[in-house]
């Protein structure tokens, strides 16, 4: 089903970087308005390499025809997990990145910002806002642990809390949904593996996902100031509504401005045992 493993080595370039964007079309507001900003901030190298999941509808299809921009069809769900894994499995590149049509594009040097980090190591990385608040319930640990007997030297160094109620837990750090980024094969092997401990339902992938890029020492890099290049555009879920406060346009980055603008901070983090 998936593809060999492969052994990559470094450096990357921007040819080697793809994205996958999941989009429904009851999102048409927010499609309208991503595309655009997504092309004015995003490398060529790196918009020929775009691949956009979607319905099949005639709105969505219009707009990546006008931006030239690859379309999968996905009828199987609306949920962004079905789109998410379709298009990693359409992913011929190196290095992948999934990116929300809620996105917003702060800097169009937010690309390059993110090879230059993979080239940093050989070892597999995957990058992205790292959220200290999350937590996976002791059953679905469990589960995994039923599913993936490899997982108990970690599962039996972990420690549970406990809510007021009494169901046990288990506090982690998990990355940001709406952008991360990893080498492809990561993606294509273990995001299949991660959702469907859920049987493939959206609530908790992102933390699923966190999990298993641990257990397979996938080395997780927290970019510490992501949300000066690529954040939500806003807080709540759904297609634009009027009175949204929509960010300005992005900023272009490019040999005139480079050196006053912010470096991007990369630092890594510890292991699933120590959260």
């Amino acid at each position: 089903m998936y593809d060999t493993i492969p052994f990559f080595k470094i450096p990357y370039t921007l040819d080697d970087l793809s994205v996958v964007i999941p989009h429904i079309k009851a999102h048409q507001k927010r499609f309208e308005w991503f595309i655009p900003q997504y092309i004015k901030a995003t490398p060529s190298e790196v918009i020929k390499n775009t691949i956009v999941t979607y319905d099949g509808d005639d709105f969505s299809k219009n707009i990546l025809d006008k931006f030239r921009i690859k379309g999968v069809v996905v009828t199987e769900s609306d949920w962004s997990t079905y789109k998410q894994m379709e298009g990693f499995k359409n992913v011929n590149t190196r290095l992948c990145a999934r990116m929300h049509n809620d996105a917003c594009i702060i800097r169009s040097d937010w690309a390059q910002c993110l090879v230059s980090q993979f080239n940093s190591t050989s070892e597999p990385q995957m990058i992205g806002a790292l959220n200290p608040t999350g937590f996976l319930a002791k059953e679905w640990v469990d589960k995994m642990l039923e599913m993936f007997p490899s997982f108990k030297p970690v599962y039996d160094q972990l420690k549970f809390d406990y809510n007021p109620n009494g169901h046990a837990y288990m506090p982690c750090n998990y990355f940001s949904a709406f952008f991360l980024a990893s080498q492809s094969y990561v993606l294509k092997t273990i995001y299949h593996q991660a959702i469907s401990i859920n049987d493939f339902r959206m609530d908790k992938e992102d933390c699923m996902l966190t999990v298993f890029a641990c257990l397979y020492n996938i080395q997780l890099t927290s970019w510490q100031d992501m949300y000066s290049f690529v954040c939500a555009a806003r807080d709540k879920i759904g297609d634009f509504e009027e009175g949204d406060k929509i960010p300005p346009e992005p900023i272009i980055v490019d040999d005139t401005n480079r050196e006053n603008m912010p470096k991007a901070v990369f630092h890594p983090v510890r292991s699933i045992v120590d959260f």
